[in-house]
């Protein structure tokens, strides 16, 4: 059966020419006039994979190619929505990379999702705001590219699985859908859990 997800990644294909994160059932649909003439009548939302105004390079789609399918598409479907430009700075770490982490202050953890799982895929991509040309970390930024993840999962049904790392105790879908609570909920995050945990803000992780 060809899910909604599926109907979306269909539509993303042509961001990802070699098709790693496509599976080949999928049928492909090259236009979103395509897309709406296969849901006619299903009620499902179409996805604005053509309205963006950036996309993401080969070297955010090569690091996508090494995490969960679920982070990947709503990755490249987040891109296509946001207001703020973002490059994937990480997925997969080897255990070693995982324990540097660890020793600078970048990680608080040796059960990092960035550590392969039994597939030999990331559960986490970090995702960097891109401003003029360079990574910003004006924390507004963070928010944006959160809010279009959101957008993005709930139109994939992955929103109730997906984390936020400024936000470690809630999922995507418990935002709403506002942009000023991704703001307000780090805040209050951080007075819960003041200097125990850390505040991640290009971290999206999935969560069983």
């Amino acid at each position: 059966m060809t899910t909604n997800a599926d109907r979306i990644a269909a539509a993303l294909r042509p961001l990802a020419p070699d098709n790693r994160l496509m599976p080949n059932e999928v049928p492909v649909i090259n236009s979103l006039g395509e897309l709406w003439e296969a849901r006619a009548g299903s009620g499902v939302l179409v996805p604005a994979v053509a309205a963006g105004k950036y996309k993401l390079g080969k070297a955010s789609m090569d690091r996508l190619a090494n995490v969960r399918r679920e982070i990947a598409l709503t990755a490249m479907l987040a891109i296509t929505l946001t207001v703020q430009d973002f490059v994937v700075l990480q997925t997969l770490r080897s255990v070693d990379e995982q324990r540097k982490a660890v020793a600078s202050g970048n990680s608080r953890t040796m059960k990092s999702k960035h550590l392969p799982d039994e597939t030999g895929k990331a559960r986490a991509a970090d995702l960097a705001a891109w401003e003029n040309g360079a990574i910003s970390w004006e924390f507004g930024r963070y928010a944006d590219i959160a809010f279009a993840m959101d957008q993005a999962a709930t139109q994939l049904g992955y929103a109730g699985n997906i984390r936020w790392g400024c936000a470690w105790d809630r999922v995507l879908s418990d935002f709403g859908g506002n942009r000023q609570a991704y703001l307000n909920e780090a805040e209050a995050y951080a007075k819960r859990h003041a200097g125990s945990d850390l505040i991640d803000g290009p971290h999206f992780e999935w969560v069983a």
